[in-house]
């Protein structure tokens, strides 16, 4: 029978014309703002004060993925914005299951903060924002079994000390984000009490209303104001781990009175001095504001730059030590030129952010493992690729180097939008060479690339075993295979490949053609129907490895 989802797909996407498929976005979108609409009417007819908000789908993906049309569910009345949310360690899970480092905390902190300055232009400021960390399962005994028994603990692991603060002040920083919720598994704010406390005192005196940036700077120090029946109230949040002088013009020689939120002292004074992460709010009142309606703009001085020299001396370390191994690294030359342009012009906290890219972070640990480094490049200037998937460590097994698993970096690497990894059991692996190779396992990605070098004839080799018991039966494990475009495995059914034996190893082997470029691309791809909602069939973690070795014939 004919899948009706596979055929409603192809009827938008290969069939006809890309009018067609705007026409369908549009009355899909239309749909769905009717939906928002009758909910918002039924549930202020329960509730005529609740607020309503929306979760904020990213964009252009929330359109034509989601069928959200941000703007439409806006104007729906009783709507009271759209919010976003944002997990917190969900980086650290990754590292804490053994994935290699990604860029997931430089997205997460990314100067340009693309998506809350997105929504915050679509309606003044975010109304409403989530935060909180990932549920993390430690699979620890609790301390009384028999009356507590569970098969794995939640761990704490947010960012200790003021370093809590960082996501508070950023996303205020960003967003002048109006309500801040926090939660999940433990609760956000259990063991950070004080600084909890302090950053309440002053972000809940402020009223809730969108606030006029003042102009001047913006890293990494941050202001807004707003005028109101009582005076004009202002705020200055740090973005920045060190303490600095934030200085606000006032439009005059002489600062006006006004009254700390947080303490309710009365100062005077154009420097406000901040901690690292501190958010400190005023209120100038109506009778010493003037005929003020806003101040600005905003100087920063006093900046806290230890960290800064401390890491561009253990950069240059690293450049000296790849330097006297002949080992290339234009790409972290790059990224640390960028980082001191940013440093020059003052904006710490998006120099602080380039600083500690995954690619610089890399660049260190390596020195302390050169005599590999200085391996693996040799390899690779041969034509020789050895990867053991699923590990972020180099490896030696039966007296072969094996590459850590990593995102593409113009040498080699991984390509996956989304991709896991996970430990397997390897002690009944028959497999008479490489059975370390099965003790880990890369699943749910897109392919891997190599630059070879040079055109010519390369073999590659996959080393496969399925690695979940319950579900290896046929017609499940299936996935293809192409170098460069030409077909090395269509459809195979690995339990079929592994002859019905969970615990045999399949390990095909292919000479593919590398032409002009030295690019190898190797893609793995699942049967179209996988994600249409047919469960019957297999689903696109089954797209694994356990490892790959590339290798020139000629």
């Amino acid at each position: 029978a004919e899948n009706v989802f596979l055929a409603r797909y192809d009827f938008l996407t290969a069939t006809n014309t890309p009018a067609v498929r705007a026409r369908w976005l549009a009355w899909r979108a239309a749909r769905t703002t009717a939906f928002y609409r009758e909910l918002a009417k039924r549930l202020r007819a329960a509730n005529p004060a609740m607020r309503i908000y929306i979760h904020a789908p990213d964009e252009p993906a929330g359109y034509v993925e989601r069928g959200v049309d941000a703007k439409a569910v806006l104007a729906i009345p009783g709507i009271a914005g759209l919010i976003q949310s944002r997990s917190v360690t969900n980086f650290r899970w990754k590292l804490h299951r053994g994935y290699e480092e990604d860029d997931g905390w430089q997205t997460l902190y990314a100067p340009e903060a693309v998506e809350l300055a997105r929504v915050k232009r679509l309606q003044g400021s975010l109304k409403m924002l989530y935060s909180g960390g990932d549920y993390w399962e430690t699979f620890t005994r609790s301390l009384d079994m028999k009356r507590f028994p569970v098969a794995f603990q939640d761990a704490d692991v947010k960012p200790w000390g003021r370093w809590w603060l960082m996501e508070l002040a950023y996303v205020l920083a960003k967003s002048d984000v109006l309500e801040l919720c926090t939660g999940q598994q433990p609760l956000y704010a259990l063991g950070h009490e004080r600084e909890a406390r302090e950053w309440a005192k002053a972000y809940r005196a402020l009223p809730a209303l969108d606030f006029a940036d003042m102009g001047g700077v913006t890293d990494p120090v941050a202001g807004r104001c707003r005028l109101t029946k009582n005076g004009l109230y202002f705020y200055v949040v740090n973005i920045h781990h060190g303490a600095l002088t934030a200085v606000v013009d006032f439009g005059s020689a002489d600062s006006p009175e006004m009254i700390d939120l947080s303490s309710g002292a009365r100062m005077k004074g154009r420097a406000i001095a901040l901690k690292p992460y501190q958010l400190r709010s005023f209120l100038i009142p109506r009778e010493t504001l003037g005929d003020r309606t806003r101040i600005g703009p905003l100087a920063v001085r006093d900046i806290d730059r230890t960290c800064y020299d401390a890491r561009f001396s253990e950069l240059a370390a690293a450049q000296q030590t790849f330097d006297a191994h002949g080992i290339p690294h234009a790409r972290e030359d790059a990224i640390l030129a960028s980082a001191r342009q940013l440093v020059a012009e003052g904006r710490m906290q998006a120099a602080y952010n380039a600083l500690f890219r995954k690619e610089l972070n890399r660049f260190v640990s390596r020195c302390g493992q050169m005599p590999l480094v200085v391996a693996e490049r040799r390899l690779m200037d041969k034509g020789v690729f050895r990867i053991n998937c699923g590990t972020a460590d180099y490896t030696t097994i039966d007296g072969d180097l094996f590459f850590p698993d990593v995102a593409w970096n113009g040498d080699y690497g991984k390509r996956a939008t989304q991709q896991g990894g996970a430990p397997r059991k390897a002690d009944a692996v028959k497999a008479a060479k490489y059975r370390t190779l099965y003790e880990t396992e890369a699943f749910a990605f897109d392919g891997y690339s190599f630059n070879v070098g040079r055109p010519g004839r390369y073999r590659v080799t996959l080393f496969l075993k399925a690695g979940w018991k319950r579900d290896f039966r046929p017609d499940w494990w299936i996935f293809s295979v192409t170098a460069n475009g030409k077909t090395l495995l269509d459809n195979a059914d690995l339990y079929v490949a592994q002859d019905g034996d969970f615990d045999r190893p399949y390990t095909p082997s292919f000479e593919v053609e590398v032409g002009e470029g030295g690019r190898l691309d190797l893609d793995f791809t699942s049967p179209p129907d996988y994600y249409l909602y047919n469960w019957n069939r297999p689903n696109s973690t089954t797209r694994l490895l356990n490892g790959l070795t590339v290798e020139r014939l000629n």
